[in-house]
């Protein structure tokens, strides 16, 4: 995409063509006290003869006569006021040019707009005061003014037309951008200005100032005179009793930015979003046959309302938080996918019929535009939100709103395939996320799932290299400038002073990608030679940035000067070998070196140095808790050590029950047979277990007669105090049972 110097040129009030007006003013205005315009008033004198000497010749011929008869009369007017303004001001309309029409049809704008130039020819020409007179008194003046700008050529367009329907426009776009600067800029002397808020008055009750104007302004001229936006923007946003109409305005424009959207991914895919009233736009339905003219209608449409978003985050950045909190990031990418997928599937069934067509290489130049502005619009929210979380350094707490923004937006835009993609094409997210954990406790879980989700993510089979991202990234972005040799010199014996920091080449491309990701706007070449003067601290750099504190012999070069890499190093030679040299006088001693097979033996012999103090036939071994090794060894054997504890005995799992039979007696231990079943009976083992207890306990007075047969008083009263204690402690050991039954091969309940 071209720049507007490249296509029109430079701007000069002392342009040659200027001389062809032949207008002549009488410029009666002086301001000796240097006031304001608004304020200085001028004294006129008029001289008026008596009516009883109308048509007397011979008395008024007499000049002593004639001075008695003559009436002076004095007459304080204000400097901004109607009567200096001349009977004829040649106010004529600017016509608009048809790209609906045929070329030879639209014969009438090159002759008409000829006068159009000679009307601009004359404001410029004006003195500051005529020139403030015309606007805001001539009506038939401020209608010529407001023709061009609400029907300008986009530049966009520019191309599309012949040599001489782009002289003539080319000529009424510089003259009309001298018209605006004298608009704008209220200040032209010490003697000839007013004040700015006074001026933006003026303007707005005349209706030359509003969002639109605002925003067409922005568009025709932000690549060329970028102080004049700054000032535009700074008139129109401050203007004081205007602030909420203002953001009326902005929510309004945002809310039909949408809307106008939705319509035309409507119009292309012939579905509309369920709860949308289609509301009309100038753009015709879906020809069912395949139409170039329309699909140019719509590709023109589209870029036009991506384009004048674009102008709207340019001129005011706080309209960035307004549109995020209307869903604007997520119509971004939700529209990039419908819009821009069924445009290529229309183009994609009719390759072979267009692929020759001028009309059809043009499409594709403005659909690349088109794609790179719904990119860079989707990362003016990440920008800001990366802005606001840097600001917040520190505060956690206060920088969770703004990351909740940030994975919301990316989580929302990877439902979108083929816009995600792209997106990350050209700002790769790892390295916004790395940005992000920089600065903040992003919680990296979730970071981490959106690169795993989007690397698993696969382009759909229909856009081809052709048609990639890629290309209109390469093809259609704006050239950069290149400077002349002095300049370059320059910089190199800068460079020569500021090289005592060495750092890799990949090093400080990582470095420069981690700047320009933040602000796009800077080149890479200037970005370099700030890093140098902060010693490469990329937090540093951008803390300057943000601050507005880059040091003034920074400013002096372009913010947009493109990078030289330097020249690659010779390749070194190859060694056989690097650091200390090896004690081998060949490979053969080398393979039959023995060290590493020495302390891997040292190292597992260390390892089972214990191994032997435990049971191996144990299965809890290696379960139980703080086992930790001695510092001395157990000269007894573990045989000999005596429970006292009954309970410790029950869940000891190197404890065998067969040490007692069936009715609680001992077994002799050369009666005991090495045999243990996998899993018994759990019933032989409750009885077994039972009689153990029985023979250790002795009888109990609780046992009484069988259930019908009545109970002795000494029974009747242990079973009462039992039920009543019962509750009050723990009767039984649920850990201790549990572990005795696992041991035994059952599951406890």
């Amino acid at each position: 995409m071209q720049k507007l110097t490249d296509i029109f040129g430079d701007f000069s009030l002392n342009s040659d063509e200027n001389e062809f007006v032949n207008c002549s003013h009488f410029n009666l205005f002086s301001n000796p006290h240097k006031l304001p315009i608004n304020n200085v008033y001028i004294e006129r004198k008029r001289h008026e003869l008596e009516r009883s000497s109308y048509g007397n010749w011979n008395e008024i011929k007499d000049r002593k006569k004639n001075k008695k008869r003559v009436t002076t009369i004095k007459e304080v007017i204000p400097a901004l006021h109607e009567s200096w303004i001349p009977k004829f001001v040649p106010a004529f309309e600017y016509i608009e040019y048809n790209f609906n029409i045929p070329e030879e049809d639209n014969i009438y704008f090159i002759e008409n707009n000829k006068h159009y130039l000679f009307f601009l020819e004359y404001l410029i020409k004006c003195s500051y005061q005529q020139f403030w007179c015309n606007v805001l008194f001539k009506e038939n003046v401020q209608d010529s003014l407001r023709n061009f700008i609400l029907h300008p050529i986009p530049i966009y367009l520019y191309n599309d037309l012949s040599k001489d329907f782009q002289d003539v426009y080319k000529k009424i776009f510089n003259k009309y951008y001298m018209v605006i600067r004298r608009l704008i800029v209220f200040r032209e002397s010490e003697t000839e200005y007013m004040p700015t808020s006074v001026g933006a008055k003026y303007l707005i009750e005349k209706k030359l100032l509003n969002l639109s104007i605002t925003l067409t302004i922005t568009l025709l001229y932000q690549d060329f005179d970028n102080e004049l936006i700054n000032i535009l923007s700074d008139i129109y946003f401050s203007c004081e009793g205007q602030e909420k109409f203002i953001e009326k305005e902005i929510e309004n424009f945002l809310k039909e930015f949408i809307l106008i959207s939705d319509m035309i991914r409507g119009k292309i895919t012939g579905k509309f979003d369920p709860g949308i009233n289609p509301v009309p736009i100038s753009l015709d339905e879906r020809p069912k046959i395949f139409n170039l003219v329309w699909v140019n209608s719509v590709v023109d449409y589209c870029l036009n309302m991506i384009s004048t978003l674009s102008a709207l985050f340019r001129l005011k950045s706080s309209t960035v938080e307004i549109a995020y909190f209307l869903d604007v990031p997520e119509k971004l990418a939700k529209n990039y996918d419908g819009i821009f997928n069924d445009i290529y599937e229309i183009l994609e069934s009719r390759i072979e019929l267009i692929k020759g067509d001028n009309k059809y290489k043009r499409i594709m130049e403005k659909i690349g535009q088109a794609r790179i502005k719904f990119v860079d619009n989707f990362h003016n929210f990440i920008s800001f939100i990366l802005e606001k979380t840097i600001s917040l350094q520190g505060k956690s707490k206060e920088q969770e709103k703004y990351l909740e923004m940030f994975i919301d937006t990316i989580t929302t835009a990877l439902e979108y395939e083929i816009f995600i993609c792209d997106y990350n094409h050209k700002y790769p997210l790892s390295q916004t996320i790395e940005m992000f954990e920089d600065f903040s406790l992003i919680d990296k879980t979730r970071t981490a799932y959106i690169i795993t989700s989007l690397n698993s993510l696969e382009r759909n089979d229909f856009i081809k290299d052709k048609f990639s991202i890629e290309s209109a990234f390469i093809n259609h972005l704006p050239k950069p400038i290149l400077y002349d040799e002095p300049q370059q010199s320059c910089s190199t014996n800068h460079d020569e002073e500021a090289g005592s920091i060495n750092v890799p080449s990949n090093d400080i491309d990582d470095k420069i990608q981690s700047v320009t990701t933040i602000f796009p706007h800077l080149g890479d070449g200037f970005v370099e030679k700030c890093l140098e003067h902060f010693d490469y601290n990329t937090d540093q750099l951008i803390q300057a940035i943000l601050e507005e504190n880059i040091p003034p012999h920074l400013l002096e070069i372009p913010f947009d000067s493109i990078r030289i890499p330097p020249e690659p190093l010779p390749p070194k030679p190859t060694l056989a070998y690097r650091g200390k040299k090896p004690g081998f006088d060949d490979a053969l001693a080398m393979l039959n070196d023995k060290k590493e097979k020495e302390k891997m033996k040292t190292l597992v012999m260390d390892g089972i140095k214990y191994n032997n103090r435990y049971d191996n036939t144990d299965d809890e071994y290696d379960d139980r808790d703080n086992l930790q090794e001695p510092d001395f060894v157990i000269e007894h054997d573990v045989e000999k050590y005596e429970k006292v504890n009954e309970e410790e005995l029950v869940s000891d799992t190197s404890y065998s029950d067969n040490e007692f039979d069936d009715e609680g007696k001992p077994i002799e231990k050369d009666n005991q047979t090495s045999f243990k079943a996998f899993c018994e009976d759990p019933a032989a083992v409750r009885a077994r277990y039972e009689a153990r207890m029985k023979s250790r306990r002795g009888k109990t007075d609780v046992v009484g007669k069988p259930k019908g047969q009545g109970q002795e008083k000494n029974v009747v009263n242990a079973r009462q105090k039992k039920n009543v204690q019962k509750s009050s402690r723990a009767n039984h050991n649920r850990k201790g049972g549990a572990q005795f039954k696992r041991n035994k091969g059952m599951i406890p309940s």
